[in-house]
């Protein structure tokens, strides 16, 4: 849910983070009586593109009615060149059939908003509170009040300026110096390409400091809605062969999901309570595993597996990883900052766990002979089949396909499930 205003016991609600192609562009009502849903309608503009994302989409962000019943909303812009490129104001009488009415954009002649953060009315009045313009240094954040007993009969009396700010136009490369109504275009264009420059760098910065490692695939599976977000913890993951896993869920009640990675298609059965074993391969006890110094009492084996040259890498309750061969125990040193390594799973040269506190947030490594160990970051974000978001941060075991060409990772997370990952 993105946002949401009640009016006469329906809950019209938009769903979705404000920057992402395809979310908060459909807006719909629930009833919170009978609990029926239903679809009003698109608020936001429709941009015709082809490929896979557009270079230009809106996003409707903050709604409220007015005392007539009629919804108004802000509509930011987002471009390739710069995220927030102005929001417009619209108005949308769909309580009495009318059309979304676009006045414009929203602000001042100088100074249109670039977020609607906050969009409130109280007693015909709109209160919204902007973002910071994008960081420019000249032109602070603040808050803006429309008095629509004024300003709505002014729609069709008064005639409308076009906006001098330079945020509104620069985006729009091959077209801008055309429109920009003002005679310092080439200041404001430099102005603009040096803040597009430095966002691209930070960018660049971004993609090579990533705390999310990418994969070649990622596959989602959500289940918390059919079985209760109180049933969700994996408590273990079983692969049938490379294209079909049973995933063993629940607390209260215990369920079996069995789940098709090619098809995407999922059967959900009640199922007595199973869970894995993390201790892989044995190891034994009066070995001396490494610790973080004044808790060597943690510094017991949590999860273990065998590798292809015959021997154990175990990891401890304290997020230390050690091998051990031929009797002798090695070191690989921490693999989080903090909880245990929860759960490993092995290639044949190359092992992958996860570790962290239950509670905390899940962190994925790898281990092999040439590399030894490498930070791999959060467990990647996916979208199920359904359209529910699937994060793993509270990671509880993790397997290997047979082929040993993917990984499920599961957690306990409430509104979560398990993640797919192709290596």
């Amino acid at each position: 849910m993105r946002h949401a205003r009640e009016k006469d016991g329906v809950l019209y609600i938009t769903t979705g983070p404000c920057s992402v192609p395809g979310r908060g562009q459909m807006l719909f009502a629930y009833d919170m009586k009978t609990g029926e849903v239903r679809k009003i309608g698109r608020p936001v503009p429709k941009i015709d593109y082809s490929g896979d994302l557009p270079d230009v989409f809106f996003n409707a962000y903050g709604m409220d009615f007015d005392s007539k019943g009629r919804l108004w909303y802000g509509c930011m812009t987002y471009t390739s060149l710069l995220k927030y490129a102005g929001v417009r104001l619209f108005m949308w009488d769909f309580l009495n059939g009318k059309e979304h009415v676009d006045l414009g954009f929203l602000g001042t002649e100088k100074r249109t908003l670039s977020i609607t953060a906050e969009f409130n009315i109280y007693d015909d009045v709109i209160y919204i509170s902007d973002g910071n313009h994008t960081s420019d240094k000249d032109l602070y954040c603040g808050i803006m009040a429309i008095d629509l007993r004024e300003f709505v009969p002014a729609i069709e009396t008064e005639k409308r300026i076009p906006s001098h700010d330079y945020m509104n136009y620069m985006p729009y490369p091959l077209e801008c110096s055309k429109y920009y109504p003002k005679d310092d275009f080439e200041e404001n264009w430099n102005k603009f390409y040096k803040k597009y420059e430095f966002e691209m760098e930070m960018k660049k910065f971004l993609a090579d400091n990533a705390y999310i490692k990418s994969y070649p695939e990622v596959k989602g599976v959500s289940y918390w809605e059919e079985i209760g977000s109180e049933n969700t913890r994996v408590n273990k993951i079983e692969w049938n062969d490379n294209e079909n896993i049973s995933i063993y869920c629940g607390t209260s009640k215990t369920f079996r999901v069995d789940f098709n990675i090619k098809t995407e298609e999922q059967k959900i059965t009640e199922f007595e309570l199973v869970k894995a074993d993390e201790i892989k391969a044995s190891v034994c006890e009066e070995l001396k595993l490494p610790h973080m110094a004044g808790r060597q009492y943690l510094a017991k084996a949590n999860a273990s597996v065998k590798m292809d040259d015959d021997s154990v890498v175990v990891g401890t309750k304290d997020m230390m990883l050690a091998k051990i061969k031929d009797g002798k125990v090695k070191s690989l040193g921490a693999v989080s900052t903090c909880g245990g390594v929860n759960s490993l799973v092995c290639t044949g040269d190359t092992v992958y766990g996860v570790a962290g506190y239950e509670k905390g947030a899940c962190n994925m490594f790898r281990y092999d002979y040439e590399n030894g160990v490498e930070q791999l970051g959060y467990a990647p974000k996916v979208f199920a089949k359904n359209g529910r978001n699937v994060c793993i941060f509270n990671a509880t075991t993790m397997e290997i396909s047979p082929d040993k060409t993917r990984i499920a990772i599961g957690g306990a997370d409430e509104l979560s499930g398990v993640i797919i990952i192709k290596l």
